[in-house]
């Protein structure tokens, strides 16, 4: 059995990064995607707990849900942007527009990556290496051929099992859970928590947390023109 890597308990294992525009202060609605975004980070975040073994009080994942358009950025999400393990993008429309999600994932893309055991340095590439904490996740349908080149390059996250695969890569994870598609639903967290784990144990992404956003850089929407 693989010894677990030690981990840092103040940084969060994985970060979801997700774009859904500005929703109202009310009372939580069931039908709104926010709902369904909770509640897809609760089960993953549920599920890297259980096959990791955390200290007490350490938070698996992190979800910036919270930041709109023309708000700063706090501390917390730059620390957690900079520290985490694994890089999770929610992909639709409105992350592919978003500044914000754009700077997430350059912020995260611009960390040294390292594979924690040295014998497998001779016989995994270099570019594979480099891209292998970031694990793209379709949250809406999103037609690869349209996607800018950052997210093209990086193969998405897809289930093995050929029915949920079919389902979610059709649809979407929002989809699944609108549609109520609650086995293909729960094969997707099962094997996405477990490729979350699997990185951790496989990599190391060393830490460095921007001070701000400068440099910010062209929106993916600008990059794909």
């Amino acid at each position: 059995m693989q010894a677990q890597p030690t981990l840092d308990p103040l940084a969060p294992v994985f970060f979801m990064s997700y774009s859904g525009g500005v929703v109202p202060d009310s009372t939580p609605d069931p039908n709104n995607s926010r709902t369904y975004l909770q509640r897809f980070f609760d089960d993953v975040s549920e599920l890297v707990n259980e096959f990791l073994t955390l200290s007490i009080g350490h938070i698996p994942g992190f979800l910036d849900a919270q930041i709109q358009g023309g708000q700063f950025w706090d501390r917390k999400i730059l620390a957690a942007v900079g520290r985490c393990q694994v890089f999770v993008p929610l992909l639709s429309p409105r992350f592919m527009a978003s500044d914000w999600c754009r700077f997430e994932w350059a912020t995260f893309a611009s960390r040294e990556i390292r594979l924690r055991d040295k014998e497998d340095q001779d016989t995994e590439p270099a570019e594979s290496v480099a891209d292998a904490a970031i694990v793209p996740v379709n949250w809406t349908f999103m037609d690869p051929a349209q996607s800018p080149g950052t997210i093209r390059r990086i193969q998405t996250f897809a289930p093995s099992e050929a029915d949920p695969r079919a389902l979610y890569l059709r649809d979407g994870v929002l989809g699944l859970l609108r549609m109520q598609q609650q086995q293909a639903y729960g094969v997707v967290v099962w094997r996405l928590a477990r490729r979350i784990v699997d990185i951790v144990e496989k990599y190391e992404v060393v830490p460095r947390v921007p001070p701000d956003t400068s440099g910010l850089g062209p929106t993916f929407m600008e990059e794909s023109q």
